[in-house]
Parts: structure tokens; C-alpha cells; sequence
């Protein structure tokens, strides 16, 4: 053998002989090491953009939420699918999918949108074929980016979270209202389908008749597992069942536990949570348009009765919002007076009260 085919071969003893005989050649093992991390680098990098649009087939137990993580890896972004203009008349207001089997499309991202998410790993053709023949399922996953919050916004979640608790399971809240996760009110059932309930237990006969709906959709199909995706007939079930419970300031959260079947992980109530959040702060800048030229302790105080109430409860406050306007904060501790639990009402006004002894001073 000649020395050019000695040094062509990799029969040595150790790395070290390796590069000495051949300095200009990486050993394999390092070469598959550097074309490893070049494959995890090019993974890492946002493609969402490359995303152009699918159509998808309805199954059972779909829901926009899951699409939504499926598709863009960021569940909360289900109502870009719903907004879609090929979906119209498809998809009801609230995100329900009115038809097993129907095609809906889901559209790429928005420049917005994809600045809005961080740390990206695209799901490639998470999707089932045209056919139905595959079940969805999600290949990659993703982080949402979280956006700079303003000063007050930690505050108030966590006073929120404090004070309403974090409920996996439905229960009806002190006003007779459906609620779940982080005080979310789901009283319209249409929203409450839209959720990524699981099975908080396994499955049983009994179950199946009481009406809960199969995973197949049919009285012989297997029964669930602890942990498996509720379906739509799973939900409403459940949403009927506490719709029918009485309530009041003695029926703790709790009380309601042993009526249902379904919980909420604990990151989809983080993520519900987040999503109700931003949608009352939507509305409270509708309610009140100049609401970012509030004093902190003030915009704390409209959030917390916002989050109470919603926008047709706020409504009901015209004279607040002259007070505010004014900036009569003393004026604001009087109108600010709702019916929600004490302890909150007392929270709200007083906020108001540090604004007026401030503006005394």
C-alpha cells in the first residue's frame, strides 16, 4: 500500500494520529459534530414567514386554540384563523367550528404577528392530508415573545391572580356565571368550546351514558384516558351541568370540583388568562380613551372593574368617567362603587383615595 493510500485511511489508533497524518482533514466524528449543530442553528431560525396558508379538515375534538399552537406554534392566535376571509360564515364568533368535516383555512402570519413571536421553531406540515387521513398533531412548538409590559400590568395580574385564584375546573363565580382558570367568564358557552379543556380522569360507562361525547363520536369508541383532549360534547356537558348549580358568596370555587370531568393544564391557564387580560384592556381603552394619560393607581382601579364586569358592565359608569376627566379623583371614589365582592370595591376606591390625598398635598 502505498503512503498516499495510508493517509487516506482512517484506520489509526486515536484523533490525535488522525489530524497528524492528515492536518487538513476533520475525523468524522467531529465533522458529524459540526453538521449536528449547523442543522440545529438552521431549525432555530424564524421561517414563519415561509408559512403561505393551509386548509384544514374539521375533525372531532378540533378547536381553533389547538390549530392555532398546531399551526403557528401560538395558540392565542386563533382568531386570525377565524378572521380569515375564506372562513366566513364557517367559524362562529367565539371560534366554534360548526361542522366535523368542513375545510377551513388557516392564512399565513401577518409581519406583526411574526415579530410578536420569539425563539421560533416552525412546525412543518404539522397538519393531516386533504383526506383526513392523519390526525393533527404538532412536530415543533414555539415561545410566545413576551411584549414590554407597561409599569402597571405586573401589578395588576398579580393582584388578579390573587384574588380570583387559579381554578382548573368550571365553576360559577359569586355573580352565577361560568367561569374557569383565572376568573375568565365562559358563560357563553360558544367561548367555552373554544378551550383546550383535557380529561381530569379516565373515562367510564357511566360517562358514556350520561351523554359525554366519544372520541370517535360513537357509542363504542374507546373510552378517554386522564389527560385526553375533551371534545366539544365533553365541554358542553360539563358547561351544563354548573350552568344548573346555585351560587353565591357561600359556594367557594372548590364546591363545584367534584360536578365536572374536564380541567385546564396549568399553561393553558396561564395562556387563557393572558388573552382575557389583553381583551379587557382592549376594551378598556374603548371605555375610556385616554386611559394610557391615567395615573397608575387609577388605571389599576378601571383594569380590576373592567375584569369584574366587562364592557357592558363599565357602561353603566358615564358619570366615572367625567370624574376622570376631571381628574376629581374624590369624585371617583364615589362613582367607582360597584357590586363586586367588598374587599375588591374597597381595593378600587381605595386607589382613588391615595390619588385625592396626593392632589391635596
Amino acid at each position: 500500500m502505498g503512503q498516499g493510500a495510508v493517509q487516506e485511511s482512517w484506520v489509526v489508533k486515536n484523533e490525535k494520529e488522525e489530524l497528524e497524518m492528515n492536518p487538513g482533514k476533520v475525523p468524522p466524528n467531529i465533522q458529524e459534530e459540526k453538521e449536528k449543530i449547523a442543522r440545529e442553528k438552521e431549525q432555530k431560525k424564524p421561517q414563519l414567514k415561509a408559512f403561505k396558508g393551509s386548509t384544514h379538515k374539521v375533525k372531532e375534538g378540533d378547536s381553533l386554540w389547538d390549530l392555532a399552537e398546531c399551526y403557528y406554534g401560538e395558540p392565542t392566535l386563533w382568531p386570525r384563523i377565524r378572521d380569515a376571509a375564506k372562513n366566513k360564515g364557517s367559524i362562529g364568533e367565539k371560534g366554534e367550528l360548526h361542522q366535523v368535516g368542513a375545510s377551513i383555512w388557516v392564512p399565513c402570519l401577518s409581519d406583526k404577528d411574526c415579530k410578536k413571536l420569539r425563539k421560533k421553531t416552525p412546525p412543518l406540515h404539522p397538519h393531516g392530508d386533504d383526506q383526513g387521513k392523519n390526525k393533527v398533531k404538532a412536530t415543533q412548538t414555539t415561545q410566545a415573545a413576551k411584549p414590554a409590559s407597561e409599569p402597571y400590568e405586573n401589578e395588576i395580574k398579580k393582584y388578579l391572580i390573587k384574588e380570583e385564584g387559579k381554578i382548573s375546573h368550571m365553576y360559577k363565580c359569586t355573580a352565577g356565571k361560568v367561569t374557569t382558570g383565572i376568573g375568565v367568564n365562559i358563560q357563553e358557552q360558544k367561548f367555552a368550546i373554544t378551550l383546550p379543556f383535557v380529561w381530569k380522569r379516565d373515562e367510564n360507562k357511566q360517562d358514556r351514558r350520561l351523554g359525554y361525547g366519544a372520541g370517535g363520536g360513537t357509542e363504542d369508541a374507546p373510552l378517554r384516558k386522564k389527560g385526553d383532549r375533551a371534545s366539544t360534547k365533553d365541554i358542553k356537558k360539563d358547561h351544563e351541568r354548573i350552568d344548573t348549580l346555585p351560587f353565591g358568596p357561600s359556594y367557594g370555587a372548590n364546591t363545584f370540583e367534584p360536578h365536572t370531568n374536564l380541567i385546564l393544564k396549568e399553561r393553558d391557564i396561564q395562556r387563557v388568562f393572558d388573552q382575557a387580560y389583553q381583551t379587557h384592556l382592549t376594551d378598556v381603552k374603548k371605555w375610556y380613551g385616554d386611559f394610557d394619560q391615567l395615573p397608575k393607581l387609577a388605571k389599576l382601579s378601571i383594569i380590576n372593574m373592567m375584569y369584574n364586569m366587562g364592557l357592558k358592565g363599565m357602561n353603566g359608569f358615564p358619570e366615572l368617567k367625567k370624574a376622570l376627566k376631571a381628574k376629581d379623583w374624590e369624585w371617583a371614589i364615589k362613582e367607582s362603587k360597584y357590586g363586586g365582592v367588598k374587599r375588591r370595591v374597597d381595593w378600587t376606591q381605595n386607589n382613588f383615595r391615595k390619588l385625592a390625598k396626593e392632589a391635596k398635598k
